[in-house]
């Protein structure tokens, strides 16, 4: 009896197989899957010079949606100038560059 039955399990040992494969790719699927649709959208965004105007402007808009957990994130990469900023934009190495300080442009605007 034991041995018919150890035969039987044999025979179908290699759709116990598949089906642990099928399950194992299934799950994997599903965890990519949720991974790539509930991580946020990350922009990385250039800005100089570091304690401008602009800097606190971006700062502001990077927090609002990480406080109200958006699926929009600003990831901010300061710089000393508006140059290296518009350097890293055309290097790619950022998806948005913040160029121009706005406090010379205020003061050199004729009243």
């Amino acid at each position: 009896m034991f041995e018919q039955l150890r035969q039987r399990i044999r025979k179908h040992e290699w759709r116990l197989g598949v089906a642990a494969l099928v399950l194992a790719t299934g799950t994997t699927l599903v965890a990519i899957g949720y991974w790539y649709f509930a991580s946020p959208t990350a922009f990385t965004v250039a800005v100089g010079p570091t304690g401008s105007t602009e800097m606190r402007l971006i700062q502001a808009f990077a927090d609002a949606p990480a406080e109200q957990r958006k699926d929009v994130r600003l990831r901010i990469v300061p710089f000393s100038d508006v140059r290296q900023s518009a350097e890293a934009l055309h290097q790619k190495k950022v998806d948005l560059a913040i160029e121009g300080d706005l406090d010379s442009q205020i003061r050199a605007r004729p009243a």
